[in-house]
């Protein structure tokens, strides 16, 4: 009984050390943005002012017919306004990772403060016939799938709402997946930053959710592309009536001159249906590449994680 009241009063100690830690963490990430802001505002002036005074110095000579002087003092201001740019567009880079990991922080913090308004929800409809999933608010709105949810993937999110609503009903007998579960929850627990790293190299790339569904789809569609054969037919015809064709004396000798010159085919014509296959698994190669960096002993081994 002892040992109950004091965890029951160490919790809400705990929890106000977390905020403070999470508090402090944030305003640090605004200060460090805060100066990067100055120092960003600087390198714009810099770029502005070095390529004004890179055309002064480039057209004058040229205007007084010192061309070799005015080549050289051309390529020198390219070569220092260049160098500018990449570290201002380092810097730009930088505080975007500073910023997407302040947003991760604010998440957190409201997950603890139980602040709903800030938390993003994603919808996930449950079961109509499921004993308890509407009464103890396992999905919905303001529901336990809503603070436990930080995946980056709409199917690493519907793993996450099965493993919620199909619990085992004896806990005297669990299943041994259940158990490898609890192994890999309890070693993930003491890995916050490696999985705010995977949110935030996720969100690098793009903001939404990896859509698995869609990559699902894309590779269960046959291969091929509808209408390609009778747009190849007609451009070789083309292209052969261009070749035959007798040229008068004033086109220049260039087969992509004559009267049946055809533009080529736009590249989204072939390649529209992979682009958003290509994008998304772009992405679960980053995230993926990043994490084959990261030492852990056995998060791979207990089984796949949401």
């Amino acid at each position: 009984m002892v040992s109950k009241a004091m965890s029951a009063t160490d919790q809400p100690t705990q929890q106000r050390t977390r905020e403070q830690t999470l508090e402090r963490l944030i305003a640090r990430v605004d200060r460090l943005l805060e100066g990067a802001g100055r120092t960003s505002a600087r390198f714009t002036r810099w770029r502005l002012a070095i390529f004004v005074a890179g055309v002064v110095c480039s057209v004058i000579p040229y205007k007084l017919q010192w061309y070799h002087l005015g080549n050289a003092a051309m390529g020198s201001f390219l070569v220092v306004f260049l160098t500018v740019a990449h570290y201002h567009s380092r810097l730009e880079t930088r505080m975007h990772r500073l910023r997407l990991w302040r947003g991760i922080k604010h998440t957190h913090l409201a997950r603890l403060r139980l602040d709903w308004h800030a938390i993003h929800t994603v919808a996930t409809p449950s079961p109509d016939s499921h004993p308890f999933a509407t009464d103890l608010d396992i999905t919905g709105p303001h529901s336990l799938f809503s603070l436990l949810n930080t995946t980056v993937s709409s199917n690493g999110r519907d793993r996450l709402a099965a493993w919620l609503l199909n619990q085992p009903y004896s806990q005297t007998n669990w299943p041994t997946p259940w158990l490898a579960r609890q192994r890999l929850v309890k070693e993930l627990a003491s890995l916050p930053r490696f999985r705010d790293r995977l949110v935030l190299e996720a969100s690098l790339i793009d903001e939404a959710a990896i859509d698995g569904h869609r990559i699902h789809a894309a590779l269960q569609a046959p291969p091929g592309f509808p209408g390609l054969v009778p747009v190849l037919a007609i451009e070789m015809v083309l292209a052969a009536g261009t070749l035959c064709w007798p040229w008068p004396l004033h086109w220049p000798a260039c087969p992509a001159t004559g009267p049946f010159h055809s533009a080529p085919m736009r590249s989204s014509t072939c390649s529209s249906p992979a682009r958003p296959l290509q994008s998304l698994a772009g992405r679960s190669r980053c995230i993926m590449s990043w994490r084959s960096w990261v030492p852990y002993s056995g998060i791979l081994s207990a089984g796949p994680t949401p």
